[in-house]
């Protein structure tokens, strides 16, 4: 059986992991604590947990945050890795990632559209 996020769509890496993200949805859509410290842990140590990373990466580009941020860069770079073992929903979070990275916001939105 696959393991499923709220919305019922597979996500994959640790339980805790999977909390840490529904958790992090939760705080994100109805404005209430800290997404990116919730799933801070799960990020640097889960490395089957790609998502996680693509979506701090996301909320720091959509902030604002510069390129050369060590943050940033770090989810880049989790992202990536993780991707080359992930699902096919996750490579295809991640090229949508590198297309906001690389400040192609339009595409990017369209990607994750598909």
């Amino acid at each position: 059986m696959t393991a499923v996020d709220r919305w019922g769509l597979p996500l994959a890496g640790a339980a805790s992991s999977r909390t840490a993200w529904d958790q992090a949805w939760a705080g994100f859509l109805h404005f209430r604590g800290d997404p990116m410290a919730l799933l801070a842990d799960a990020n640097r140590h889960d490395t089957a947990f790609v998502l996680g990373p693509v979506f701090c990466a996301a909320y720091r580009i959509l902030a604002g945050a510069p390129t050369g941020l060590p943050a940033l860069r770090d989810e880049l770079t989790w992202s990536r890795e993780r991707a080359r073992t992930g699902s096919e929903r996750d490579r295809r979070f991640v090229d949508a990632l590198e297309l906001l990275a690389a400040g192609e916001f339009t595409e990017a939105a369209r990607r994750w559209d598909q």
